[in-house]
């Protein structure tokens, strides 16, 4: 079982961490802008290359933002990175609007992001919409509940995950149900990455960016929480990783508030002792 003191440890210290950067309020949140911002061509590689994608992330970088079609690759590999990155833009505008993600339409968010991310595996008809044939996981014993189960099961857990008291959890969850569910016939991992992401942009943290390297232990932690019907084992995993992503940004983050305050003819000293008032 899952030490619960440990993730609330791991908690506490990522929060510690934003805490500091928020002491900078109102800079903190153009600084977590362009920390997205920059984030996105290493979050689109990696999500994409964990499914088998073979762009590398030099090639991601001039198909997002070069508009540069790479020859000798598959059309599929650069349309799902093409698709991946609008998918990663709609989150930073659903941040920026007025519109708020909750219980009545975290559902319809999570089949807005398949709409965008327009699997390849998936026809016409089975994008952003609940997948109406039966699925299989690879390299892993755990089969996904039938197709008739998915959409009662799907509108029954995934609003549930926003019940949780932390954003990082509220996150993890919706990650875990989406891959336990497995809600569509071609690309579960994108969309439950692309939702947990969007949980945690709203609430000001960092981006989770599941490295490819870490694919395996990714993959055998869900494997064996799904075995388990346990979702304490990758919500662990997931907080680590949360941990890891801001451990790595920390100090660009404070470096862009701190320039940020700068700009603004604000002596940081200064700027601190007004924001302990």
């Amino acid at each position: 079982m899952t030490d619960i003191k440990t993730i609330e440890t791991i908690l506490s210290a990522i929060d510690y961490k934003m805490q500091i950067i928020d002491s900078y309020r109102p800079y903190n949140q153009e600084a977590i802008k362009k920390i997205w911002l920059e984030e996105q061509v290493s979050y689109v590689y990696n999500s994409e290359a964990i499914e088998g994608n073979t762009l590398t992330l030099n090639e991601t970088y001039l198909v997002l933002k070069d508009g540069i079609t790479i020859g000798g690759k598959p059309l599929a590999h650069l349309l799902d990175t093409v698709n991946h990155g609008a998918a990663f833009k709609y989150i930073l505008n659903f941040v920026q609007s007025d519109f708020k993600l909750s219980q009545e339409n975290i559902v319809d968010t999570l089949l807005n992001l398949h709409a965008i991310i327009k699997p390849s595996g998936c026809n016409e008809l089975e994008i952003g919409n609940f997948r109406i044939c039966e699925v299989a996981i690879g390299g892993t014993t755990y089969t996904p509940p039938s197709s008739e189960n998915v959409e009662p099961l799907i509108k029954k857990y995934l609003p549930q995950c926003l019940d949780y008291m932390h954003p990082i959890i509220q996150a993890g969850a919706a990650h875990y149900y989406i891959a336990q569910i497995h809600p569509f016939s071609d690309g579960n991992g994108r969309s439950a990455r692309l939702l947990s992401n969007l949980i945690l942009r709203e609430n000001g943290y960092s981006p989770f960016i599941l490295k490819v390297e870490e694919r395996q232990d990714y993959y055998h932690v869900l494997d064996m929480t799904h075995s388990l019907d346990n979702p304490e084992y990758f919500l662990e995993f997931f907080v680590n990783s949360c941990y890891k992503n801001t451990e790595q940004i920390f100090n660009r983050l404070e470096s862009y508030v701190k320039c940020e305050v700068k700009a603004n003819g604000i002596d940081n000293l200064k700027y601190h002792r007004m924001t302990d008032r």
